[in-house]
């Protein structure tokens, strides 16, 4: 995915994020380093307006770098912040406080509903369940249980 395509999606997920969560005024610089599809945008939060471009920012208190198809799925919520993080396709430099800010701002997708385990048919006739029945074991006497030293009836 070429350099504008990808921020144009960055951006896209975060054209309705809240700033509201940010304290003061926060600027991180977004850096996707694929070899052939490299560039440097900025996230910035002002007076809890949240502002994505895709031009350089010298004055950023964070750096957050990874692959175009990587931040793309962080940024829309496709791919976990943590899980991008310890799988190493997110990489932050500069104040980790400020950084993780960041996700505050990113929206989860509207999940799909828990699967459900299947319903019976109503329609259809059921069937009892067939009731169990313990086997009675009798213990045997201890009469009838030859001894090492008793003698057997063997001939």
């Amino acid at each position: 995915m070429a350099f504008p395509e990808a921020f144009d999606k960055i951006k896209g997920a975060l054209k309705n994020a809240k700033g509201k969560t940010i304290d003061g005024h926060l600027a991180v610089e977004i850096v996707l380093n694929d070899e052939e599809n490299a560039g440097i945008g900025y996230l910035e939060v002002s007076d809890h307006e949240v502002r994505v471009e895709p031009y350089d920012y010298w004055d950023h208190e964070a750096r957050l770098i990874g692959r175009a198809d990587d931040l793309v799925a962080v940024f829309s919520g496709k791919l976990e912040w943590d899980t991008a993080l310890a799988q190493e396709k997110l990489f932050i430099e500069g104040s980790l406080d400020r950084a993780m800010e960041v996700k505050k701002l990113i929206r989860k997708p509207a999940g799909r509903k828990p699967a459900t385990k299947p319903t019976a048919d109503t329609d259809a006739p059921t069937k009892p369940a067939p009731k169990k029945t313990a086997k009675k074991t009798v213990p045997k006497q201890v009469a009838d249980i030859p001894s090492i030293n008793s003698p057997t009836q063997e001939g």
